[in-house]
């Protein structure tokens, strides 16, 4: 919900300042979550952990269509994309780690880091100015125009398959195969590590012109993709190169979304990367 109206209530801030403002609601949660005395305050902890998550992947995004040139964005998008299967990568060990120790270490050591991280370095750029408004357009508006439209309801259906696969990918490895839930873990880890030279696959589709014809090639893939990896048991190796290999898929499609969803949004970035957010959070 908070990305879906961020356009509408950031119109006039800098980007850079909306970040820190979502950095800083990122500190915020996480220092609740880790003093939290009970469990509902801990759930209700999580409500600016979420405010701050869709703050900082639309800014972030709609960053990378503002704040460089055409030629450079899809390198620059790459890598803001490439963020949450490296966050995903790292912290996941790192959660492990300390958790062994105390599960509000995991709050402190992550969130809480990671937002000290982003103030700091956001707090060295130059401010950006804004002489004038965004513009503005509701979402009722973007969704009816046929592009943006048909762009949100397949990432809305690409994230919901994917969110899909990587929940009930261990189950399947479970109940086929027996595997161990370490083992189950490690193919998880792969597949998240195979994300990273996806998106680089898809900065260079990117960069020689994919547009929505690419976008659609590639979401038909995932999708023979996940029939195979549903209906198909060669071994468990077999399934988890598979898996794999649509981790791969997956994030070239991301990034060739992202870029399709930048080029169709002209002055509203941000208000159509919140759309993207949204999409993606209510797809998982």
């Amino acid at each position: 919900v908070t990305a879906l109206v961020l356009g509408r209530v950031a119109g006039r801030l800098p980007l850079r300042d909306l970040l820190l403002y979502g950095a800083g609601l990122l500190a915020l949660g996480a220092a609740l979550s880790a003093a939290a005395p009970t469990f509902w305050l801990l759930t209700l902890a999580q409500v600016p952990l979420a405010v701050a998550i869709a703050v900082l992947v639309a800014a972030g995004s709609a960053g990378a269509g503002d704040w460089v040139g055409e030629g450079d964005r899809p390198g620059v998008l790459g890598r803001a994309f490439m963020g949450p299967p490296a966050a995903w990568i790292v912290g996941m060990p790192l959660v492990g780690a300390v958790g062994v120790v105390s599960w509000r270490l995991a709050f402190v050591a992550l969130p809480l880091a990671a937002a000290a991280l982003v103030a700091g370095a956001l707090a060295l750029c130059k401010k950006e100015e804004l002489p004038a408004p965004r513009p503005f357009s509701p979402v009722r508006t973007l969704l009816r125009q046929p592009v943006l439209g048909r762009w949100a309801l397949a990432e809305l259906l690409a994230s919901s398959a994917w969110g899909g696969a990587v929940v009930f990918g261990g189950a399947l490895f479970v109940e086929s195969y027996g595997t161990s839930p370490g083992a189950v873990g490690l193919v998880l880890a792969v597949v998240a590590v195979a994300y990273l030279p996806g998106n680089a696959l898809g900065v260079r589709l990117v960069r020689r012109g994919a547009g929505a014809r690419t976008l659609a090639a590639l979401s038909l893939a995932i999708a023979a993709g996940l029939v195979s990896f549903g209906a198909v048991r060669p071994s468990p190796l077999g399934s988890a190169l598979i898996f794999a290999a649509l981790g791969i898929v997956i994030g070239g499609r991301t990034l060739v979304g992202g870029a399709v969803g930048l080029a169709a949004a002209g002055e509203r970035r941000l208000a159509v990367m919140g759309l993207r957010t949204a999409a993606m959070q209510f797809g998982f």
